[in-house]
């Protein structure tokens, strides 16, 4: 296979060599919105990916083919500016293998490359996206890693919790500069994946440049269903602040700014936590398997901040008889109606919830927008300092890796912690 020069680009057969059929124009346009479908796809080919909807800093060192074969769409990034080594797409990792790519820079290039399709598949019925087409922009997403990591400190896979594998993992990111007195402000970071897949490795760009910036990340893994249905995941979320109090004084932390991040399912978790922070123990242990009168409780630290990135934020608006996140939540709202209820984050809006900062993309097709719409106005009602930042004409990947969503995520922990 030939994988271009290390320096240079990988060489890929001309845009003008792939034809597109009309179905696939209109995923394409379903992401990028009608405009960039065709700067891309023009007279049915996709050419190079340039268009104000995308991150300006991509510029002539990005590229995007989408190849129609027998198996369907493949991506294919040109790696022009980064300047690293990357197969060319001719054999995509599947959902079942798990594929992983390497590159010979790993600071400057992605590491690996995990399949987090089923997000998009199980996450909400109510929409349907081709997951191919979904991959291929999952590549670019892990190809978006800041070029400043020799500024952070990194210590990986600490274990955070009991449970076995990979779940109970953390990577700490902090400042290599001195700690003010009191401490780092210090995030705990939760990654997406429909709570079905995931790892905590794809938030490593947000990750670092919160330490860039400061601030100590402890970045998550966690129980992912239908092997662990709800509340396993929120429990690890909460064990992960028991953690960070643990070792606040070995890692130098300030717990009075303790905030939490997070994108997706993993936005999904942190608004839930910090909404049931200050309610009830009963209400509390219903999205939990601590018992009530578990001393764990007691010791949670407080949560002073929140930025959840497109969550779903109310499952008490599924139909009784909608099935979709039996995987998750273990049976449709009729049959789980307190389930869905203690998983769903505006079911717990009370005035003394953390400020809360939320993130989403105005054409999500796959989280609507409406939930974030929704919980932030109830926030706002309950008195909650509650902020909203809509990233006009994207959908839920792209608003992922554009810049106005990690200039706001900065903006806002600085602001706060």
């Amino acid at each position: 296979m030939d994988t271009g020069d290390y320096r240079g680009r990988p060489s890929f057969p001309q845009p003008s060599q792939t034809e597109v059929s009309s179905g696939d124009r209109q995923r394409i346009s379903a992401i990028f919105g009608e405009e960039q479908a065709k700067t891309c796809v023009g007279n049915g080919s996709i050419g190079r990916a340039e268009s104000p909807r995308l991150p300006r800093s991509w510029g002539d060192g990005w590229q995007i083919r989408w190849a129609r074969k027998s198996e369907g769409l493949s991506g294919r990034v040109d790696y022009g500016r980064c300047g690293g080594r990357f197969d060319p797409v001719d054999r995509i990792p599947s959902v079942a293998n798990r594929g992983r790519y390497t590159s010979r820079n790993p600071r400057r290039t992605p590491r690996r490359l995990i399949s987090m399709m089923p997000e998009f598949v199980h996450f909400v019925p109510r929409f349907v996206l081709d997951p191919r087409l979904v991959l291929g922009l999952l590549l670019v997403l892990a190809a978006v890693e800041p070029a400043a990591a020799q500024k952070v400190t990194l210590v990986e896979d600490q274990r955070y919790c009991e449970s076995e594998g990979r779940a109970g993992l953390c990577d700490i990111y902090s400042p290599t500069v001195a700690a003010p007195e009191a401490g780092y402000p210090v995030i705990v970071v939760v990654h997406g994946g429909g709570w079905i897949s995931g790892d905590k490795w794809t938030l490593e760009g947000y990750s670092r440049m919160l330490a860039e910036n400061g601030m100590v990340a402890v970045t998550i893994n966690y129980r992912l269903a239908p092997t662990h249905k709800f509340p396993a995941q929120v429990d690890d979320v909460r064990q992960a602040l028991l953690w960070v109090k643990a070792n606040a004084k070995r890692l130098s932390l300030d717990l009075s700014r303790l905030g939490l991040f997070g994108y997706s399912a993993g936005g999904h978790l942190s608004a839930l936590v910090a909404s049931l922070a200050d309610e009830p123990i009963e209400v509390q242990a219903s999205a939990s398997r601590w018992d009530a009168q578990d001393q764990k409780w007691k010791q949670l630290p407080a949560i002073r901040a929140v930025c959840a990135g497109g969550p779903p934020c109310d499952f008490r608006s599924y139909s009784k008889e909608n099935k979709s996140l039996s995987y998750f939540l273990g049976g449709s709202r009729g049959e789980k109606p307190a389930v869905y209820q203690a998983a769903s984050p505006a079911a717990h809006v009370s005035k003394n919830d953390p400020v809360t900062q939320i993130i989403h993309g105005e054409k999500d097709l796959i989280v609507p927008i409406k939930e974030s719409r929704d919980f932030h106005q109830a926030q706002v009602a309950a008195g909650i300092d509650s902020r909203m930042l809509e990233v006009t004409g994207q959908g839920h990947m792209v608003t992922f890796i554009n810049p106005k969503t990690r200039k706001q995520l900065l903006e806002f922990f600085r602001d706060v912690l």
